[in-house]
């Protein structure tokens, strides 16, 4: 991947962005940048994700529109414009790239959304069919990949957070001093779903009254435990060639955000 081209595409005019070993987006809101970083992941990953859509009974009939809808939200088709232009590592790409028949290729691109916390809002992952169809499909596939990771590689244990064979010391230590404080996440039954609480001293407290950091720094780290884990059977961490993470720091104390170990773990 070295260079996206975009210009006339929904909120964007023109944009060029040549991509390196790390490359940082910075902008004010709502100036288009998640809807850049979700055409990249559709142009890199389109047959893993019209596959999956097959997978979960979507039909778009033969109509680009269609597709484009189900994958940015409802209503959002029109970001691709008749006079929009999009060309991926010099090659162009129309709206009829998307009905090309799908080959098999394992999905390259893990996108971690800004709007992660809505995949654990009440303390578990949901799957995908449980979004409504404005949902955008990055936040659908990232839930259900949670899901999936916890269901198949955490299900004989009840332990979250800290698990020593996770992460790195350095790094476990930095998330317990500026965000957990010492407590323990456990997946809890005692509601009848196996759902996140997090017990500290003498509490043991429900997902919903974490501390906004907490929540929504949840799902990111639950996004480290699938990328670090070199054993998963369901996460195949070496399948991907990029990660996408949006807005890493969102909800975060700056005591949290400025800490050396989450930039480097970030």
């Amino acid at each position: 991947m070295k260079q996206l081209k975009v210009q006339s595409f929904g909120p964007l005019e023109k944009v060029e962005v040549n991509f390196g070993d790390l490359t940082l987006l910075v902008g004010p809101q709502a100036s288009g940048k998640s809807i850049f970083l979700q055409l990249l992941k559709l142009i890199i990953d389109k047959d893993f994700i019209t596959r999956t859509l097959h997978q979960y009974n979507y039909v778009w009939d033969k109509n680009p529109k269609n597709i484009l809808d189900i994958y940015f939200g409802e209503g959002m088709a029109s970001v691709w414009k008749s006079s929009s232009k999009i060309q991926f590592d010099n090659n162009n790409y129309e709206k009829d790239y998307l009905l090309r028949k799908p080959e098999y290729s394992p999905e390259m691109l893990l996108y971690i959304p800004a709007q992660r916390i809505l995949s654990i809002s009440d303390g578990r992952p949901k799957n995908f069919m449980e979004f409504d169809a404005a949902t955008p499909y990055v936040l659908r596939q990232f839930s259900e990949t949670l899901r999936l990771y916890i269901q198949n590689e955490m299900g004989q244990t009840t332990s979250v957070f800290p698990l020593n064979h996770k992460l790195e010391t350095q790094i476990r230590q930095a998330f317990n001093n500026n965000i957990f404080h010492g407590g323990k996440v456990v997946m809890d039954e005692r509601t009848g779903q196996k759902k996140l609480r997090l017990e500290a001293e003498d509490l043991s407290v429900p997902f919903m009254t974490w501390s906004a950091g907490q929540k929504e720094f949840m799902p990111l780290l639950m996004a480290f435990y699938c990328l670090s884990d070199t054993q998963s059977k369901i996460i195949k961490k070496d399948k991907y060639d990029y990660v996408v993470m949006e807005e890493p720091e969102m909800g975060l104390h700056p005591q949290a955000i400025m800490s050396p170990k989450f930039r480097t773990a970030s």
